[in-house]
């Protein structure tokens, strides 16, 4: 690529960049909460609320210079708040602390709501560089980084009325699968393990800032043991070991993790069973067989050794509504008898699979535009895209 095309593109970004920023900005200020409306009478904007305002009361108190107790009975008043074990508060201490590096440029309520935009925005440039080397076009790439500044499923999540770790986590989950791909499509040895290091990293603080990674890691498991039983030389035991010693680090080091015995969780436990994949493949060469052995492996690991763990007991309600929206098939039944308690109370508009109306609008043109450049990548045996279209596919319809 010329300069010129270089400049171009970054010019292109740049505009996305601003584009997606006044767009979130301007439907922060159009949106309310009940009687709050965030500029109404000129007072400023909406105070944080619910499981908003827990996480930005850490972050404040990053912010004002002040340590985070490791048991806080300001937050849960009189026992006390186990703070470091019951929660990742990584995002926490990087938005406080960078607030103060940058000597308090606003009022920290306003900085943190920026910070959620901006971080938010990160992704596109991600974005351009996954679509960049999955379709070798600059024009496509420039196009895919457009829709995800402007599409509803990115937006509505970002634009400052909430604090939530998953803006912070997802322009690593984004950056693990960017280098996912990147590895898999190099040549060269050493850009290869360099390509699974960044990977490993990525992983791991995402791990370390949002607690639903752990089901996004379950998922790059087992597209690592369909590559195991699938292929005979697929280079997968490398990018495995790389990413489940990542995996484990996050549960050593990380002490939310570390507090729930992560190393032996459900997603783990699940991951260990992919590695005998590698081993046995040599000597088994029938698929349906591979298949079925790792399918008795892993039930049995997680069945034997999930007790080690708090993992079940505190994601149950999240299993629970996983399993109920798969039964009604994303659509919440009009008697709440048919469901868990867990899903009763948990399953909102959030939790909702998209009307047949949202499904047209965004998803349907969205597919048919990828559609190409999925088959192109089947035929060459580079599944990675597939996979991730109809996995997360599944999960958006249902």
């Amino acid at each position: 690529m010329n300069l010129r095309r270089k400049t171009l593109t970054a010019l292109a970004l740049v505009l996305i960049f601003i584009l997606g920023f006044l767009l979130r900005a301007d439907l922060y200020k159009r949106s309310s909460i009940g009687p709050l409306a965030p500029y109404r009478n000129g007072t400023g904007f909406t105070p944080f609320t619910n499981i908003n305002a827990f996480h930005y009361y850490f972050a404040k108190m990053v912010a004002d210079g002040k340590p985070i107790p490791k048991l806080c009975r300001e937050i849960q008043y009189p026992e006390g708040f186990e703070s470091f074990k019951k929660e990742s508060l990584l995002m926490e201490e990087f938005v406080g602390h960078s607030c103060r590096i940058l000597a308090r440029p606003c009022d920290f309520q306003d900085f943190a709501r920026y910070f959620v935009i901006v971080f938010g925005l990160i992704p596109i440039v991600i974005v351009y560089a996954l679509a960049r080397r999955l379709t070798g076009d600059n024009s496509a790439a420039v196009l895919a980084s457009f829709f995800y500044a402007v599409t509803p499923a990115a937006v509505n999540r970002t634009f400052g009325l909430g604090f939530l770790k998953e803006a912070f986590a997802l322009p690593f989950i984004f950056s693990n699968i960017l280098f996912i791909f990147l590895a898999e499509g190099e040549e060269d040895r050493q850009k290869k393990h360099i390509y699974h290091a960044l990977s490993a990293v990525s992983l791991f603080i995402a791990l370390a800032s949002w607690h639903f990674t752990q089901f996004y890691l379950a998922l790059i498991f087992l597209f690592i043991a369909l590559k195991a039983i699938l292929y005979e030389k697929d280079g997968a035991l490398v990018e495995y070991l790389y990413l489940m010693g990542a995996s484990f680090a996050a549960g050593i080091f990380v002490p939310y993790l570390r507090a729930i015995s992560f190393i032996v969780s459900a997603p783990m436990l699940f991951g260990m069973s992919v590695l005998p994949l590698f081993f046995i493949k040599k000597y088994i060469t029938k698929r349906s067989f591979r298949l079925l052995i790792f399918v008795a492996l892993a039930a049995i690991v997680i069945y034997g050794f999930s007790n080690l763990s708090r993992h079940f007991g505190i994601y149950y309600h999240v299993y629970s509504l996983g399993i109920d929206s798969l039964r009604f098939l994303g659509v919440k039944p009009f008697d709440p008898t048919l469901l868990s308690i867990d899903s009763r109370m948990l399953w909102d508009v959030a939790h909702s699979a998209p009307d047949r109306a949202e499904a047209i609008t965004y998803f349907v043109p969205a597919l048919l535009l990828a559609l190409p450049l999925i088959l192109r990548n089947a035929m060459r045996k580079e599944f990675f895209l597939v996979y991730l279209v109809i996995v997360f596919g599944a999960l958006y319809l249902f």
